[in-house]
Parts: structure tokens; C-alpha cells; sequence
């Protein structure tokens, strides 16, 4: 069996345990072979966006994350956010003063900011249905 060791035991998601193969030293472990389908369906949907020419936006706050996210953006030609997040999604019109094309989807690799809060893009995005 293929396995991950993934997060802490304490920040578990109750809806992620049919997916934790095991837990060892207070890190779950994640079942790469049940995991594995929804990758590749994450994988097609980002084919299709990109595809239809869509903008894809990925976010992290995660120091180690960073310089791999700007690299795999920049090589996709797509767009990569991984500095404080001072704007919002929903009032781009004010910040900018003109209407610009948002994302259509985002790509968090880390959805916590520092101070282990959630993205606040995270609701900007869910406010305005961007996947």
C-alpha cells in the first residue's frame, strides 16, 4: 500500500478519515491508492480551465510551498499569489477603480495564513463561487 504521512493528528478534518490509512507518532497518514481518483479529477477539471483558456490563480502563505509554487506557475504560464493577501476578490472595482477578470479557479496548496488562520482568500472565493 502507498501512503503519505500528512498532517498532525489534532488538525484532522472529520470528513478526511476514510481517506487516513493509519496514524503514527501523532501524524495521520493518507491513503495514496483511495486518494488517487480525486487527484486525477482535480487534474482533468485544471486541464479543462485550462483548455477554455481560463486564469488560474495558485495561493500559498507556506514558506517552504513558495519558491515551488512560483516556479510551477511561472512554467504553466499562469499566475501565482504567495505574499500577504491585502485585497479581496469582491471589491476589486474599489482597489482598482475598473473591472478586472477574476480567476477562474484557485489552487491552495496551504489554506492557512499565519497566524494559523484561514486564507481570507478562501472566503473571498467562496463568496464570489470561484472553485
Amino acid at each position: 500500500n502507498r501512503a503519505h504521512h500528512g498532517h498532525v493528528t489534532g488538525m484532522r478534518n472529520p470528513w478526511m478519515s476514510q481517506y487516513i490509512y493509519g496514524h503514527r507518532l501523532d501524524v495521520d497518514i493518507i491513503h495514496l491508492d483511495k486518494t488517487l481518483p480525486m487527484l486525477y479529477s482535480a487534474l482533468n477539471f485544471l486541464a479543462y480551465i485550462a483548455y477554455r483558456q481560463g486564469i488560474i490563480l495558485s495561493l500559498t502563505r507556506y514558506p517552504a510551498h513558495v519558491p515551488l509554487v512560483e516556479r510551477a506557475a511561472r512554467d504553466c504560464g499562469e499566475y501565482a499569489h504567495c505574499r500577504k493577501w491585502d485585497y479581496s476578490f469582491t471589491n476589486t472595482q474599489a482597489l482598482f477603480g475598473y473591472d478586472i477578470r477574476l480567476p477562474d479557479v484557485c489552487i491552495f496548496t496551504h489554506t492557512l495564513s499565519p497566524p494559523n488562520q484561514i486564507h481570507p482568500a478562501i472566503s473571498d472565493s467562496n463568496k464570489l463561487l470561484i472553485p
